[in-house]
């Protein structure tokens, strides 16, 4: 048997997305898997098969910005819908019915289009993967993500492809309850699987703690996540800096704060350098995910921050929130500035900061996706031993 490991985001890209999604093909290969990846090139117009990486890259046809705003106004049912026609048309021949199709998605549903067209011609077993949730399709009557930008409703798409997977697995408890109450037809097909940090970290840093308390935020400055409410707590604090690490230009809120000695802003790392950096400087781990989406991920940072040994500093909710508070990692709050200014001094009190780390490093195994892809290997197995 292979998986053919359908995904929009290729492997290793340096991408949040990219690196989990080269964690689980990696510990998926380490149990024993032949994986193959399938994911679109939107570089090439050739079909690339590589024997040796294991991955077969089908071109993306078309322009971009014209595809999205096709999807926008419901003309096509994904701005990736024609690149899996192109890739079913190749694969078809190639996949055989003894084969796991195994669908990722960040939002995107072109990949779950794909594998639905394989697995009606071909017969081999379905599973899709959610990182997050499908992008314009509503739980509660409140679509996922929240836009100033109008899209067509998909729920009827989402229904559609939902009925023909095996299997579907979410990145979070709250996101598989939604979807259970959404679908009760299909909800004995419905699993999670929180997918945990990469690669453990054997050795941690000891950690001396000199001068104010560092708060380290890592990762997405878009509108979703606005970490820039921890610079403006901070500048109202005595004795805490905030360091920011990546792209954060493009965040014209946390752009004001440039100038202040408190806020430290640091251009984006490779994901080795980044981990070095908070090993040997970070105190705290700040996470921040705002909108009805907060309810349904778990941002990889909060297992980032476990892997690395440290507390954790939250403003979300759902399973991330429910993690932290219920093992005492660290503090979440709502978005608000004199919530987060109450949390930070938590972590400021000596004896709370301790009993944090210690929490934190007690169960800094149990997070790591070598122990979580068991949950997943019993999915697969319950899937193709059927």
């Amino acid at each position: 048997m292979k998986i053919y490991y359908i995904t929009r985001t290729y492997p290793g890209s340096n991408s949040g997305g990219g690196i989990i999604r080269q964690g689980t093909v990696n510990n998926l290969r380490k149990l024993g898997y032949d994986v193959w990846i399938v994911a679109p090139d939107f570089l090439s117009k050739e079909i690339t098969t590589d024997d040796d990486k294991k991955h077969i890259l089908i071109p993306f046809k078309g322009n971009l910005r014209i595809f999205l705003g096709l999807e926008h106004f419901g003309v096509v049912k994904d701005y990736l819908a024609n690149w899996a026609k192109d890739a079913f048309f190749y694969l078809k021949s190639i996949i055989n019915v003894e084969d796991l199709l195994f669908v990722t998605s960040g939002g995107e549903m072109g990949t779950l289009i794909l594998g639905s067209l394989l697995k009606n011609t071909i017969g081999c077993k379905l599973i899709t993967n959610l990182h997050d949730p499908i992008d314009h399709t509503k739980i509660d009557s409140r679509f996922t993500y929240d836009s100033d930008y109008f899209h067509v409703s998909r729920n009827k798409i989402e229904k559609e492809y939902f009925a023909d997977n095996d299997a579907i697995v979410t990145s979070s408890i709250s996101y598989k309850d939604a979807l259970q109450k959404k679908y009760p037809e299909i909800s004995d097909k419905i699993y999670c699987n929180h997918f945990g940090y990469i690669k453990h970290i054997e050795k941690l840093s000891v950690r001396q703690k000199i001068g104010p308390l560092n708060i380290v935020y890592g990762g997405s400055f878009g509108a979703l996540q606005s970490p820039e409410i921890l610079a403006e707590a901070v500048l109202h604090m005595d004795n805490v800096k905030a360091t920011f690490i990546g792209h954060f230009e493009i965040n014209k809120k946390l752009m004001t704060f440039k100038d202040f000695d408190k806020i430290m802003l640091v251009p984006a790392m490779t994901q080795e350098e980044y981990i070095q950096y908070l090993l040997n400087h970070a105190d705290v781990g700040f996470l921040s995910l705002q909108g009805n989406i907060s309810n349904y991920c778990v941002p990889s940072k909060m297992y980032e921050y476990i892997n690395i040994g440290i507390p954790i500093l939250a403003s979300v909710n759902g399973d991330a929130k429910k993690i932290i508070e219920d093992n005492h990692y660290g503090f979440v709050c709502k978005y608000d500035i004199y919530e987060l200014i109450s949390s930070i001094e938590k972590l400021q009190d000596s004896n709370s900061y301790i009993q944090c780390l210690k929490r934190v490093n007690e169960d800094r195994e149990f997070w790591s996706m070598e122990n979580k892809i068991k949950e997943l290997d019993e999915i697969i197995k319950k899937i193709t031993l059927n």
